[in-house]
């Protein structure tokens, strides 16, 4: 398997992009959506600012892990993110979210990319991440769409 991974997926969302830049530009806001904060309800998190240059830190279970994240682009169409795992397998990647809105509904482009240690190539990432990003967009979708 190749030593990088992407992986893309998409949702149509019947809210104004700027409802659902809200939800992606802070990061206190992922608790309504990320796919990843149901892994460990215990688990502790850090916040430093919103916007570029903010960071949220996160420590709990096995299956959470641990890392630290940080937003290094934020413009009113897009939200980057740059990540950093140190638990329970060291790694680092990217997410890019992209915003679309035409007849006041928001297309949302998540699209993840990063290397894959040796560990890593035995998953397919398309089928591991993928329904990931699958619910997280669902989840977004919901927390959007709710106002």
């Amino acid at each position: 398997m190749p030593d990088t991974y992407a992986v893309t997926r998409q949702v149509t969302i019947a809210a104004p992009a700027a409802a659902v830049h809200a939800l992606l530009a802070d990061f206190r806001r992922w608790r309504a959506w990320s796919p990843f904060e149901d892994l460990d309800p215990d688990m502790s998190r850090e916040y430093d600012g919103t916007g570029a240059g903010s960071a949220y830190r996160w420590a709990g279970s096995f299956k959470a892990g641990s890392g630290s994240m940080r937003m290094t682009d934020v413009a009113s169409a897009r939200v980057v993110v740059e990540q950093q795992n140190t638990k329970p397998i060291r790694s680092s990647s990217t997410s890019t979210f992209t915003l679309a809105e035409a007849d006041g509904a928001t297309t949302v482009t998540w699209s993840g990319s990063g290397r894959q240690g040796r560990l890593m190539r035995l998953l397919p990432m398309e089928k591991f991440l993928g329904p990931t990003f699958d619910k997280g967009l669902a989840q977004l979708k919901a927390a959007a769409e709710q106002g």
